[in-house]
Order: C-alpha cells, then sequence, then structure tokens
C-alpha cells in the first residue's frame, strides 16, 4: 500500500522520518507506531523510494 493510502486510512499526513527512514517503520518496541503493528503479529517492509509499505503477517512457529 502507499504511504498516501496509510495517512488516508489513519486520517492524518505520516512524519516527514516515514519518508525518509526506514528506522520509523522498523520493529521496535520504542516508536508507539512499530509497536502497535508488531502487537498485532505484523512487521512492516516499507520502500521508501516508491513511497508504498508492505505489512506482513508474523506467523509463529
Amino acid at each position: 500500500m502507499t504511504f498516501f493510502e496509510v495517512e488516508d486510512i489513519l486520517g492524518f499526513t505520516l512524519p516527514k522520518s516515514a519518508y525518509e527512514h526506514e528506522a520509523w517503520w522498523d520493529k521496535s518496541d520504542s516508536h508507539t507506531q512499530s509497536f502497535a503493528w508488531k502487537n498485532a503479529h505484523f512487521f512492516a517492509k516499507p520502500n521508501l523510494k516508491e513511497k508504498k509499505v508492505e505489512f506482513v503477517k508474523h506467523i509463529e512457529d
């Protein structure tokens, strides 16, 4: 999905760092947004050049 689609769902603009730094999308408990999708058993695979992100379901063993 595009970053614009994410913004449309959320109802607000993503911060500049989401467009510039893959770390914003990283699986870190110190970032509220990544904690949320990690808690839902997803991880994000961003493509900053294309301004897209893929949310992938994490399958636990």
